[in-house]
Formats: structure tokens, C-alpha cells, sequence
């Protein structure tokens, strides 16, 4: 898992061939005018959700590679091991996090009650 700014994606371009395509796109600002829905450009595939975090959030195991970027508002998320919670972290508007597959994490959970949020997430 990596988390960091937006603004230092393209330090990260080699963590997947499509990194480039991904910041190229991300440069040209559709995608924060985009609904909510799944979406192909290129060679990326995506996916706008928006939903309102709460404090439960959901589980789920990342099943490829995968960028996922907060748009609007923030969230709380979490990394699981073994059944075990290893680290918690607040994502807000400018953030990315890039998971492997097969890392467990809990998302969409709220800090300070429900909040709006829009995310894109990129399959890579």
C-alpha cells in the first residue's frame, strides 16, 4: 500500500505500466466532472462512486492493483492483517492510495459523522 498527495503521483510511475496513462488523464481534469458510474478511457478503466461515510464503512479485499483517489470530502480507512487493524489514516480531497491485490482494508467510514464523499477508483 502506498498513500501520498496527489501532487506526487508521477513519483510513482513505476509501480504499474498504466501510471503514466492514469496522471496523463488525471492532468486532463474530466474525471472530477464525471457521475457516478464505471468508465473506460484507453487503457484505463475506473470507477466513480459517491456515497456518505459512516462510522461501520465497509470491508472488502482488494482484488488487482488498484488507485483510488478522494474527489470530494474525506474518509477514514483502514488496513487489516491477519484480522488485525494495522493502520488508520484519514484520506481527504488530494490524496491517492495505491493497493495491491489482496490487501484487506475497511473504507467509507466517517471520523466526525456522515460525511458526502466522491471517489474514483482505477483498476490498473
Amino acid at each position: 500500500m502506498v498513500r501520498d498527495l496527489l501532487d506526487h503521483l508521477e513519483w510513482y510511475v513505476g509501480l504499474d505500466p498504466k501510471m503514466g496513462s492514469l496522471i496523463d488523464f488525471l492532468d486532463r481534469g474530466e474525471v472530477y466532472e464525471q457521475k457516478a458510474g464505471s468508465y473506460e478511457s484507453g487503457a484505463l478503466r475506473y470507477q466513480i462512486i459517491e456515497y456518505t461515510s459512516d462510522e461501520r464503512g465497509v470491508e472488502t479485499t482488494a482484488e488487482g492493483p488498484q488507485i483510488q483517489i478522494i474527489l470530494e470530502g474525506e474518509e477514514l480507512f483502514s488496513i487489516r492483517d491477519s484480522g488485525e487493524t494495522v493502520l488508520v489514516s484519514t484520506n481527504t480531497e488530494g490524496m491517492f492510495i495505491h493497493l495491491a491485490g489482496g490487501e484487506h482494508v475497511r473504507l467509507q467510514m466517517g471520523s466526525a459523522g456522515p460525511r458526502a464523499v466522491k471517489k474514483v477508483i482505477f483498476f490498473l
